[in-house]
């Protein structure tokens, strides 16, 4: 059959027709959307008028964003692991009005910081690097990339390439990958940073815990893990001082390092830990002003301590140890006459194998400057003069907090309150005393106690949950008007302390905890 050739084209005129009449609908809608929009950004200027923080001059406003970055905190957990709709503070400000994001996007100190997590690569544009880069202009870049225990497709190498591409921006860089995560990606960065140069370099972090690097790297640098040589950077970095590392393997040269933080939470090879001749090189020779060691870093010795010559940190400020008991051993013979903050984590005291000079031998070592001590989750359960030999070590301390996980009756505040006489005075300056978590039969020790530094008008900072377990304690011979009278309390809805912000060295940048995945100390020093 034929077909009918006019029926044909008068349904393509028809079709035709039909299709411009969308086409100016279409048009016409677009038209609208745009005339609604401009008459609902007149409406919000018209109610933003009256809004006094918007009638601020630009150049104040800009200067209060570039406060936005170190306001970041880590995205909320869910179930299925960190959200992945948490909104950074620069995506924040930008999105409130017109008036902000047109500063915003305009203000290259905003976008500065830069993080990533592998994790949430299926919500997260991979391109959202390069508007960070465009709107960042030319000013220093900080970088925090995160490949943790997931398998990696691609992205994550593409993302460190263009991170790559401006070195030269480099104010801070942080990588960190778990012990099962994709090799690739870290293999391809190491190798990168062999010989890259990174002359506004500050702060780098290198967290990688996967043991299939090792043995490469094993082969590359066995021979030169006891010295401060580097094995990435090795042309230099000129402005580094400040390094954080999971082991040794991967550090630049170490020269200029005023900040090092060496915390390794993974049982790893012997091969990969420090001997303790190189541990006490790196601590003589080095000029360090912070300090944190903490986890399996390094062969801990079984020696005479006696027989070692102290260790002297003229420069030392801030000293963090944690979670090997090897590490006491470290701080018996650290010299340092400017400490002002030590934190002890997560070990028992004294190590097996270990004697402790006698508490009353006259040249035992007691920090001078030191005023601010966190003990947490200490266990002196087999040595009461453990517990008095490193209490009178922060002798000079005037602001001490105590929290003890697990079996509280081992802690070193316990031993001290329980199985020493008080008649020994230790602390004895002492003005701030913060308490994770006390029992109630705990409250006639306390009482004693806050008696004895009754004079240095002591102030006892308690969590509202303890405070109201102690008013519920009336005896005969203690109460809670006891305590009072000797000291005075200071009742909190949460415990705060500055040792227990997250943030570490106190006095550092923030910008150098933003991920927390290689700080084996974050949350586990925070009260509930």
């Amino acid at each position: 059959m034929a077909p009918d050739l006019e029926r044909s084209s008068e349904l393509l005129q028809k079709k035709g027709e039909y299709e411009a009449e969308r086409d100016a609908l279409l048009l016409q809608v677009a038209q609208v959307e745009y005339k609604i929009q401009k008459v609902q950004a007149e409406y919000g200027a018209s109610l933003n008028r009256e809004v006094p923080i918007l009638r601020l001059p630009n150049e104040v406003t800009c200067m209060i964003f570039e406060y936005a970055p170190d306001s970041y905190t880590q995205p909320p957990e869910t179930s299925e692991g960190p959200s992945s709709k948490y909104l950074f503070p620069e995506v924040v400000v930008s999105h409130v009005c017109y008036q902000w994001r047109s500063i915003a996007l305009e203000l290259p100190q905003l976008w500065t910081s830069f993080s990533y997590d592998a994790s949430l690569i299926a919500s997260v544009p991979l391109d959202r690097l390069d508007v960070y880069l465009e709107r960042s202009k030319s000013h220093q870049l900080n970088l925090w990339f995160g490949l943790q225990d997931v398998e990696d497709t691609g992205g994550t190498s593409e993302i460190l390439d263009k991170a790559l591409s401006h070195i030269g921006r480099w104010r801070s860089f942080t990588f960190s990958a778990g012990p099962s995560s994709t090799p690739q990606p870290t293999i391809q960065l190491l190798e990168r940073l062999q010989t890259a140069v990174a002359p506004r370099l500050k702060h780098l972090s290198l967290n990688i815990a996967n043991a299939d690097l090792f043995g490469e790297y094993l082969t590359q640098v066995a021979s030169g893990i006891s010295h401060l040589s580097g094995t990435v950077f090795v042309e230099g970095v000129p402005e580094v001082h400040s390094l954080t590392v999971q082991n040794f393997l991967y550090r630049p040269p170490l020269s200029h390092i005023t900040t090092l933080r060496i915390e390794n939470q993974f049982a790893i090879s012997r091969d990969v830990l420090l001997t303790w001749s190189a541990l006490r090189d790196i601590l003589s020779r080095l000029s360090l002003i912070n300090l944190s060691l903490g986890g399996y870093i390094f062969d801990g010795p079984t020696l005479d301590l006696f027989a070692e010559a102290p260790i002297l940190m003229n420069d030392l400020k801030h000293l963090r140890l944690g979670l090997d008991a090897h590490l006491s051993f470290v701080l018996t013979l650290i010299r340092a006459p400017v400490l002002q903050t030590l934190v002890l984590h997560g070990f028992t005291l004294p190590p097996d194998g270990y004697s402790l000079p006698s508490e009353d031998d006259p040249d035992a070592y007691v920090f001078p400057a030191l005023k601010s001590v966190s003990f947490t989750a200490l266990s002196c359960a087999n040595s009461a003069r453990a517990a008095l030999y490193f209490a009178r070590m922060a002798g000079s301390a005037t602001d001490i907090c105590i929290r003890q996980d697990g079996e509280y009756d081992e802690g070193i505040f316990e031993v001290l309150l329980n199985d020493l006489d008080l008649n020994q005075r230790y602390w004895t300056t002492l003005k701030h005393l913060t308490l994770g978590h006390c029992v109630a039969e705990d409250l006639e020790d306390i009482v004693r106690f806050a008696f004895e530094h009754s004079t240095t008008n002591l102030v006892v900072h308690v969590a509202r949950d303890t405070f109201v377990t102690w008013q519920g304690y009336d005896t005969e011979i203690v109460s809670i008007e006891a305590l009072k009278k000797v000291c005075t309390i200071d009742v909190m809805n949460s415990l705060r302390h500055p040792l227990w912000s997250g943030i570490w060295p106190p006095e550092g940048p923030s910008y150098i905890d933003r991920l927390s995945d290689g700080d084996i100390f974050q949350g586990v020093a925070l009260p509930p």
